[in-house]
């Protein structure tokens, strides 16, 4: 081999080498799996340009408030991975419409998603005993309202997703979710919420009032803590409240006198004890 060749050819190889040090730069960091998976949810893989409503309606009985339920803590993880290193000129630039990396919008992580990543979707179904309660509501339009305070277990995430299979089931229009904690109540809607566990107020009155106002037919109560914000129990007119007490860490009830009391006020159903399939 001549020089000339010879020069060539190290000539394509350094150009190979410069390449594949740019593209590993490039290329999206590795995706974290999510930490349990239950034998009943499938894995969603994203595809460009797909987004929550979109993948959601793809899967019987599933709405966008349960892919976001069951995969916010990822999303938020993906989301500081990704968008921190772009410029703030792109995620914070007034007028922008896009909604990847967009901080201008509430609840960004919610609306970044990026091809490959890995969403768990629920079953969109409920056992038999949560599906005879929402059967037994009457009207249509139900709120869900889940206590978010610093004891959230996944019991609890588990209880919602399960009201809302049943909610679709049986024809009902879920208003809105309601989360509170630490003195702060969010409405879970498109955009408008961030769920996380980081307070230990209960506010579990202001929540339900706060779900009252959207004028529902039935709110459904999904907490294990006994409420720290009843006052002296002079509460306003409100729907039927279906009150789901769960065990807290401890496994002790620790809400049953006060949701027998508020059901005994507002009317609906006190449930306890529900057997989640392992």
């Amino acid at each position: 081999m001549n020089r000339r060749r010879v020069a060539v050819f190290c000539a394509i190889l350094l150009l190979a080498v410069a390449f594949g040090i740019w593209f590993l730069k490039k290329s999206p960091e590795p995706v974290p799996q999510q930490a349990v998976v239950a034998a009943d949810e499938k894995t969603h893989v994203v595809r460009r340009g797909e987004f929550l409503r979109m993948i959601a309606g793809n899967y019987p009985g599933i709405g966008w408030e349960d892919v976001l339920l069951r995969n916010e803590t990822y999303l938020r993880e993906q989301y500081n991975l990704t968008c921190p290193k772009l410029s703030s000129r792109y995620t914070n630039r007034p007028g922008r419409k896009g909604s990847y990396c967009n901080d201008r919008f509430n609840r960004p992580y919610g609306n970044t998603l990026r091809a490959g990543w890995r969403l768990l979707i629920p079953s969109g179904t409920a056992p038999q005993s949560i599906a005879a309660v929402v059967a037994g509501i009457s009207g249509k339009r139900v709120a869900l309202v889940i206590d978010d305070s610093d004891s959230m277990t996944e019991d609890r995430r588990a209880v919602g997703q399960f009201y809302t299979a049943a909610l679709r089931q049986y024809g009902k229009d879920l208003i809105g979710v309601w989360l509170y904690a630490d003195g702060h109540v969010r409405h879970y809607e498109a955009g408008s919420v961030e769920f996380k566990t980081d307070g230990g107020i209960e506010n579990t009155r202001s929540a339900l009032e706060a779900a009252a106002a959207e004028k529902p037919d039935a709110i459904v109560l999904i907490t294990d803590e006994p409420g720290d914000d009843w006052g002296d129990w002079r509460l306003p007119p409100m729907p039927p409240v279906y009150a789901h007490c769960l065990p807290n860490v401890g496994g002790q009830f620790e809400c049953d006198e006060t949701l027998h009391r508020l059901v005994k006020h507002a009317g609906g159903q006190y449930i306890s004890k529900l057997e989640l399939p392992q």
